[in-house]
């Protein structure tokens, strides 16, 4: 019996975990709770996992952060006796702390946007209107970034009117 403790870096959101499932080399029960952004996971009964042994565990119930980028390094991980006593260690102070995951933008919830100009005849000037579904949040300082095929000539957008779904000024 013993502890899995992780704690995770401050750009993940939602940290609920409430089990953990084993993957490879490690048997027992498992159950979890988390306090905040640190996951402990709980060991009952099973065998002891030798010295070596790379065991795999699965933390559901996490929510990466919400833009693309790295999310800095774990802050801490390591495993207890089931009175607390410390097994093995990685903090901030060593090199064996896991690193930082870098994430990818969203892909708009999985939905193609749209562009549809006003008018479909060839060579005429006029307005396009832009629909996409936010994938994750737009802050209210973003921008909304519309690269036109090079087969449109002479893009000279200067404003922008906001139709729906959207507040603040464009």
């Amino acid at each position: 019996d013993g502890k899995i403790v992780l704690e995770f870096p401050t750009t993940f959101h939602a940290v609920a975990a409430t089990a953990a499932t084993a993957v490879t080399n490690i048997d027992g029960s498992l159950s979890a709770s988390t306090t905040g952004r640190i996951v402990t996971i709980t060991r009952s009964g099973g065998s002891e996992i030798t010295a070596g042994t790379e065991v795999t565990v699965t933390i559901p119930s996490v929510t990466n952060q919400k833009y693309e980028g790295s999310s800095g390094a774990f802050v801490a991980l390591y495993t207890t006796l089931s009175t607390g006593v410390k097994i093995d260690e990685a903090t901030s102070g060593s090199s064996t702390l896991p690193p930082a995951v870098t994430f990818i933008p969203s892909t708009f919830g999985g939905n193609a946007g749209a562009v549809t100009p006003a008018s479909l005849v060839a060579g005429a000037v006029g307005s396009a209107n832009l629909v996409f579904t936010t994938g994750n949040p737009l802050p209210a300082d973003g921008k909304i970034v519309l690269e036109f095929p090079t087969s449109f000539h002479a893009i000279a957008a200067t404003s922008a009117t906001k139709v729906s779904g959207i507040d603040g000024t464009i």
